[in-house]
């Protein structure tokens, strides 16, 4: 998926987009706008510093539009999402709103909000997907927020034990094992200190926890897949530590990820952000 700043080329497709029947339904203001209604505002919206509209676009086709207005007065921007109607039913919502936020909040250090009337369920799902959090809701609309809060990260030593028991009693994909270990186990696991570097991760509180191993890989233990968490971690490593020396057929000269088959979420966001797949790795039975 390309996802691009909006040009002028692109003024008709928002405005049919818009005007559709399906997506005037959704839209808290649901009159069709008029052809020189709408080139006005999108001149407006390019040249101004408070809107920022991003195209999506797949095998040139373009898909949909995410806009984003800025409220100075609280530091938040509202974030909206339309799709190109013949691109609905297609799974491309989730790939333009993820990739749209990466672009608008490379720079940033605002949170998002999002309005959602109550009957649309599948914005609904949508922005719960990318990590929103409902912050209220009534019988005719809910409103989501997404915090775009800075990371923070701290050496994991052995006073750490019980934040570290109780994000891996809340940790969803796993690989290295099935049964949660007793605390016992886990005290003795965390005194071993069995990796090069190991961190927990806060958002205000514990958020998660990453390790690198000798042979350079990573692990991941993080309570939301978001793109922004995900891309803070990547940089902290990437900033603060360099590969082990590299060892043929034991040791690659790069750092990698090991990621769960079914955590999909995660193998999207390392996708998206650039990051090349080198392997598949089967359990043989």
């Amino acid at each position: 998926m390309l996802i691009r700043r909006a040009a002028s080329i692109d003024s008709d497709d928002i405005l049919s987009w818009r005007n559709d029947q399906q997506s005037r339904e959704m839209f808290y203001n649901s009159k069709k706008v008029k052809d020189g209604e709408h080139k006005i505002w999108f001149k407006n919206a390019l040249n101004s510093k408070k809107i920022e509209l991003f195209i999506g676009e797949y095998k040139e086709k373009k898909i949909g539009i995410c806009r984003f207005d800025i409220r100075p007065s609280d530091n938040t921007a509202e974030v909206s999402i339309n799709l190109n109607p013949d691109e609905r039913g297609n799974g491309f919502s989730k790939k333009i709103l993820d990739g749209a936020m990466i672009k608008y909040l490379d720079d940033k250090e605002v949170d998002l909000v999002a309005r959602v009337k109550i009957e649309n369920k599948a914005s609904i799902r949508l922005f719960k997907s990318v990590g929103f959090c409902i912050e209220s809701e009534n019988n005719e609309e809910v409103v989501f927020k997404y915090l775009n809060g800075k990371l923070r990260f701290e050496k994991v030593n052995e006073y750490h034990s019980k934040i570290l028991y109780d994000l891996l009693k809340k940790r969803e994909y796993k690989i290295s094992h099935n049964n949660l270990p007793s605390i016992e186990e886990h005290d003795k696991f965390v005194r071993s200190h069995p990796y090069l570097h190991w961190y927990l991760i806060f958002c205000g509180s514990a958020v998660g926890t990453f390790y690198i191993k000798m042979d350079n890989s990573i692990g991941f233990n993080i309570l939301a897949t978001r793109v922004d968490w995900i891309r803070q971690v990547l940089r902290f490593i990437t900033t603060k530590f360099q590969p082990s020396q590299s060892n043929p057929s034991k040791v690659p000269p790069y750092f990698f990820i090991n990621t769960a088959s079914d955590n999909l979420d995660m193998i999207r966001i390392l996708s998206d952000l650039g990051h090349n797949e080198i392997q598949i790795s089967h359990r043989i039975r």
